[in-house]
């Protein structure tokens, strides 16, 4: 079974959810949230600015991208206050290799038991004289949470089998409440890794028979996990007789969120 990050922590939330966002490959319209875009805009404009060198590429990319909606705090100018920051206090991070080529377009992945974990880092980053996986978040820092995080630390695990000189992982925190970019670094012990690959092993095997059966539990408590914003999938879940007509009417599928499953 290959397996995400991303469908790996939604299963955690509600089995049924990532039921519906990796098996059916199924979405709203509308619902990706502010969060998802002023995250995105974030991290491309890194990205560019990384590649050609010139801040100012990146900030004329921010002025030519619309965000989905108004919002107080999350807006191109703070956006672009962040990749100031970022340029003004971080110039001595070098990427090694960006996202789009890293490993000449391929891939990173291990095996855990006969399962294939995937993934894809930001970048490998120099600084200060040593090799760091490079990962940019835009949240407040107080929301950084290094562990547990199945991300961060398939990451190492998946980096340093390639290059074993690489020293850990560095997360860049572009805080949009304080306008600043703080690092944070999550360097694990072989015990912390091996222990990971234990838990982790069970937790896949655990959704391989879910898949294989075809049934997904539900969790409750994460239908209004967020205050305002309940799960696009509820009403299939409130009104399971009707479902393939909700389907019908309500949404679209992914074929590339699909792929990324299980």
């Amino acid at each position: 079974m290959i397996v995400r990050s991303s469908s790996v922590a939604m299963f955690k939330t509600c089995p049924k959810k990532a039921y519906y966002a990796y098996v059916r490959g199924l979405y709203r319209e509308g619902t990706e949230s502010i969060d998802i875009s002023f995250g995105k805009l974030v991290h491309d404009a890194v990205d560019i600015y990384h590649k050609t060198g010139d801040i100012r590429d990146a900030l004329s990319f921010i002025d030519n991208t619309q965000l989905p909606s108004n919002h107080k705090r999350k807006t191109p100018a703070a956006a672009k206050a962040l990749l100031n920051y970022y340029y003004k206090h971080y110039r001595g991070v070098k990427p090694i290799e960006s996202e789009t080529v890293l490993l000449d377009g391929r891939e990173l992945a291990f095996n855990i038991g006969h399962h294939e974990w995937r993934l894809r880092a930001d970048s490998i980053v120099q600084w200060r004289e040593r090799l760091w996986v490079g990962e940019n978040k835009t949240t407040r820092k107080e929301y950084i949470l290094l562990r547990p995080n199945d991300q961060f630390i398939s990451y190492y695990i998946a980096v340093k089998l390639h290059d074993s000189q690489l020293s850990g992982l560095v997360v860049f925190c572009f805080d949009v409440e304080s306008l600043t970019v703080q690092p944070f670094f999550l360097i694990p012990s072989q015990e912390e890794c091996n222990m990971w690959l234990e838990e982790t092993k069970v937790l896949l095997d655990t959704i391989e028979h879910y898949v294989e059966t075809g049934i997904f539990p539900k969790n409750p408590s994460a239908c209004l996990q967020y205050v305002g914003r309940p799960c696009p999938f509820l009403c299939l879940c409130q009104a399971p007789a009707n479902e393939e007509y909700l389907i019908e009417q309500y949404f679209s599928v992914d074929n590339a969120a699909k792929e990324l499953a299980w």
